[in-house]
């Protein structure tokens, strides 16, 4: 699994990609997208 820390983001928020569903996990100082089943994008 990867995980992606970024700003912004909402507790619990998904996203879709083309091979998984991606989910905001937050932390006390950051939220992060977590994913699997999916290399990761070159965008992020």
């Amino acid at each position: 699994m990867w995980r992606v820390y970024i700003e912004g983001g909402k507790p619990g928020q998904t996203l879709q990609t083309l091979n998984s569903s991606v989910k905001f996990v937050c932390v006390p100082n950051s939220c992060a997208l977590t994913w699997s089943k999916a290399k990761l994008p070159n965008k992020w």
